[in-house]
């Protein structure tokens, strides 16, 4: 099991619909979950613009065909959540004949843009040996800024740093029982309404 004792009773049957978020923390931070696809706009919005501020950064509009598609200011150390399961040419050192499988709801990090801003570098924060380039042109097709995800995109993750759980009131209780779960330890949790 991946969490603590503490998560481990929030999440049983009895004790799910009884958490109080008002006893825990409120801060945002950079792992939000929540229920709604404007809400995750939002506080990507939000947070790109608080943490692009001085970086070299690109700008992508939004797929006017898509709803789940938002603007992005693209830059080094923004974390984003692959929207489709793609095949890429890994481009590390030694390694550039090797695809890279990126599976939906992968969380990867952008680690470089271009000067030209034409191209997108984007790696594993979990596997140093993965790296593959994006045009700018195909990014929003393939990735959304991952500050904040549903939490139904969050399913099968689990989160060793601070999250801020969105709209607690609103989950029913297996979105409850998704959202704490993703957490390893009660000291992680922080709730916003």
């Amino acid at each position: 099991r991946r969490s603590d004792d503490v998560i481990y009773n929030m999440c049983l049957d009895e004790n799910i619909n009884n958490i109080d978020p008002k006893k825990f923390g409120s801060k945002i931070t950079k792992i939000n979950l929540c229920y709604t696809n404007q809400k995750r706009k939002n506080i990507n919005a939000e947070l790109m613009e608080r943490y692009s501020k001085k970086k070299h950064f690109v700008d992508i509009p939004f797929l006017s065909y898509d709803p789940k598609s938002q603007n992005m200011k693209v830059y080094k150390g923004l974390p984003i959540i692959s929207r489709k399961t793609t095949k890429f040419n890994n481009t590390m050192s030694g390694r550039e004949n090797q695809s890279v499988i990126v599976s939906n709801n992968d969380m990867l990090i952008v680690s470089k843009v271009s000067d030209d801003k034409k191209v997108i570098t984007i790696s594993n924060p979990d596997d140093e040996n993965v790296s593959f380039d994006i045009t700018t042109k195909r990014f929003n097709m393939r990735f959304n800024p991952g500050y904040c995800v549903t939490v139904h995109a969050s399913q099968g993750m689990t989160i060793k740093k601070d999250i801020t759980i969105h709209e607690f009131d609103s989950f029913c209780p297996r979105l409850k029982y998704v959202s704490i779960s993703r957490c390893i330890s009660v000291s992680q949790l922080n709730f916003i309404k």
